[in-house]
């Protein structure tokens, strides 16, 4: 039961934001997938500032500060590619990190 209760990590959300963008689907509020900077940067903003709220609340900070911020961009950045269409520099930035799909 505790673990229905655990947020998405700040990985799923960003992943979750970078394939929706690519589907079209109705993402924070934009549609995205339409390649459009704007959507695509409102996108990715609203999953930036779940994933800090989510690292907060499991962290037990009050607020995020630099370094969880810092944090967040990196794996912002990550997703980002993916949803712009670059999964070839997605993937090995993925792969330098030591993640897998």
């Amino acid at each position: 039961l505790a673990l229905l209760r655990l947020p998405e990590t700040p990985r799923v959300i960003f992943k979750k934001a970078a394939a929706a963008m690519e589907t079209g689907q109705l993402v924070g509020g934009d549609l995205g997938g339409t390649g459009s900077s704007s959507s695509s940067t409102s996108s990715f903003e609203a999953a930036r500032a779940e994933a800090e709220q989510v690292l907060c609340m499991v962290r037990g900070l009050e607020q995020s500060d630099e370094a969880l911020q810092a944090e967040v961009g990196e794996i912002s950045d990550l997703y980002r590619g993916a949803g712009a269409g670059s999964q070839e520099q997605a993937a090995a930035a993925r792969a330098s990190f030591g993640l897998t799909e």
